[in-house]
């Protein structure tokens, strides 16, 4: 029978993603009322894109995961 692993990672780390993605999307909504004229697109995807790389790096544990897996992704 295969175990899986797991990746028991300090609450500590948690709680500073977490805070992050609230400060993040704090900051989308503020970014959201300057005209960054045909930056805004590119603002918003950054921002974005800074949290989905949070998201999947540790509350998916991809950090911890097989290189090929961002690659994949």
């Amino acid at each position: 029978m295969r175990t899986l692993q797991t990746h028991a990672l300090p609450l500590k780390l948690y709680l500073g993603v977490f805070a992050a993605l609230i400060a993040l999307t704090i900051v989308t909504v503020l970014v959201a009322k300057v005209d960054f004229g045909s930056w805004n697109i590119w603002v918003a995807l950054a921002i974005a894109d800074i949290k989905a790389i949070l998201v999947l790096g540790v509350f998916m544990h991809l950090w911890f995961d097989s290189r090929f897996y961002w690659l994949i992704l």
